[in-house]
């Protein structure tokens, strides 16, 4: 018989588990724009609110982070403190944010921006401008069509 591995294998492919993304807390949190491209991000909405506008697309592995703990508590109350409102993370007009790049909420990547491979942003991105590293630092000005 099909062993039940064999039967998930048969009904999932690799392009399906490419295209779909997770979402932690209240999926009403989380406004995508039909256009944009998320693939297999981690989304945790429980300290706000992730917007990704039109034409933003994402690399796969991209986890956008609004949760967070208090560290200033001990044990189980660390675990299950932490704010639930103003952490909102805004990904602007046709911006990229490239593979395994992780954001922390409250920030806003600015429209046409750049964010590269492995980055860690940790606050707001200018628009046309392109950022890498851990933490993300500005890299280069894009050259904006105006």
């Amino acid at each position: 018989g099909v062993t039940r591995r064999r039967l998930v294998r048969l009904l999932i492919t690799d392009e399906d588990l490419l295209d779909r993304y997770l979402v932690y807390g209240d999926r009403s949190r989380l406004h995508v724009h039909p256009t944009a491209r998320i693939n297999n991000a981690v989304f945790n909405l429980i300290g706000g609110d992730v917007y990704v506008d039109r034409d933003a697309f994402f690399g796969h592995h991209v986890s956008v982070l609004t949760g967070s703990h208090d560290y200033t508590q001990i044990g189980l109350k660390r675990q299950t403190t932490g704010p639930t409102i103003g952490q909102d993370v805004t990904i602007g007009e046709g911006a990229w944010v490239a593979t395994n790049v992780t954001i922390v909420g409250p920030c806003r990547i600015g429209v046409h921006a750049v964010v590269g491979a492995c980055s860690l942003v940790l606050e707001d991105v200018p628009p046309y401008t392109m950022v890498a590293g851990v933490p993300a630092r500005v890299i280069r000005v894009l050259k904006s069509p105006s």
